[in-house]
């Protein structure tokens, strides 16, 4: 899992391929995204780390939406591995989720079925 530092540059990176793929400057983007220019230019950076709701206004000031997809790709025994380690990624993984947010429900739908249907 990457540092601190290295989630942030990892973020940065992110925003400007998404505001350059979209054909945004940093002040057309910053506007949009109702984000400090200065802000966004540390983010940008690898100096600032945004929350995920703040990740999630820019990619989608750039056009994207951002989704959650959680892929093992590297087996991992978790029976050898230490409990800090299974601590640390839950914690990793239940903090992502609470920032995440909430998706709407939609109704359920309700079909009515005629009770006396007519033959022919």
């Amino acid at each position: 899992m990457p540092s601190e530092s290295g989630r942030a540059e990892l973020a940065g990176t992110l925003v400007r391929s998404a505001r350059l793929r979209a054909g945004l400057s940093q002040a057309a983007l910053a506007a949009r995204s109702q984000i400090p220019a200065s802000v966004l230019s540390a983010i940008e950076r690898g100096r600032r780390q945004p929350t995920v709701p703040t990740l999630d206004r820019i990619l989608r000031s750039c056009g994207y939406t951002v989704g959650l997809t959680v892929d093992e790709t590297v087996p991992v025994d978790w029976s050898r591995a230490a409990p800090e380690r299974h601590a640390a990624v839950l914690v990793d993984l239940l903090g992502v989720v609470d920032m995440l947010p909430p998706r709407p429900h939609p109704a359920p739908t309700v079909v009515r079925l005629d009770a006396t249907r007519r033959a022919g």
